[in-house]
């Protein structure tokens, strides 16, 4: 007859598999949403503060070799909130296409916390595609507490070609030429590929059992598993 103990240790043994195979389906799906950060630059970092309010820093990106497009995803920035009292900063955070026609909606902010030392700070966006190459800025708040973070790599290096800095709107940028790198780095993945043009033919329904045929196999892996676990059970029971 079968005791608690090998009943008990029987069904771990089940729950553990089961609980593998759902893993295992979820990072798969969730590797699908995993992004490609852009970044440039290497050097020591720097303090420099965002001033006057409304100037801006930006950085050129280019898209992946091989990439016709992107959505962009997230951007992240290395700053200092140096706030006396302890307070939070938000700051204006921009999208421009290769045109410099802006792509956030108004009001699209992150926010600094107040930390002991220098940190990266997250924004993350929705619906913007790009098709090419592509800007994305911080623009000074009024707090004078918040500082940005530069790579320099004098004198052993040459702009960057990325790195941008102006007081006003996109229009008033300029290239940065004193060898520092915009520590501001953009998180991307590429837009599916289009469908290939039609070749002739006619157009089939969607097979609906091709579509659930993942999670049926999943379930056929659960009821194969509890099977193999019961019946010897069922057998020392007899």
């Amino acid at each position: 007859m079968v005791g608690f103990q090998d009943v008990k240790s029987g069904c771990m043994k089940s729950f553990a598999v089961v609980l593998l195979a759902v893993v295992l389906t979820l990072a798969s799906i969730q590797s699908g949403f995993a992004g490609t950060w852009l970044s440039y630059g290497t050097g020591s970092s720097n303090d420099f503060g965002l001033t006057p309010p409304g100037s801006q820093a930006a950085v050129l990106f280019d898209l992946p070799a091989g990439w016709s497009c992107a959505n962009v995803l997230a951007a992240r920035f290395y700053l200092t909130n140096s706030d006396p009292q302890g307070l939070s900063v938000s700051f204006p955070v921009h999208v421009y296409d290769a045109t410099l026609g802006e792509l956030t909606p108004p009001g699209t902010t992150g926010t600094a916390q107040r930390l002991p030392a220098s940190d990266w700070v997250y924004v993350y966006f929705s619906g913007i595609t790009v098709m090419g190459e592509f800007y994305v800025s911080i623009e000074a708040p009024a707090s004078p507490s918040l500082s940005m973070r530069f790579l320099e790599c004098i004198p052993d290096c040459i702009p960057d070609s990325h790195s941008y800095w102006g007081v006003g709107g996109p229009l008033t940028w300029s290239l940065l030429t004193d060898q520092q790198y915009t520590q501001l780095q953009a998180e991307v993945d590429q837009c599916p590929s289009p469908p290939a043009p039609p070749v002739g033919g006619f157009v089939m329904p969607v097979n609906k059992f091709t579509v659930v045929a993942p999670y049926l196999a999943l379930l056929g892996l659960v009821a194969v598993v509890t099977i193999v676990v019961v019946a010897p059970w069922k057998k020392r029971d007899k």
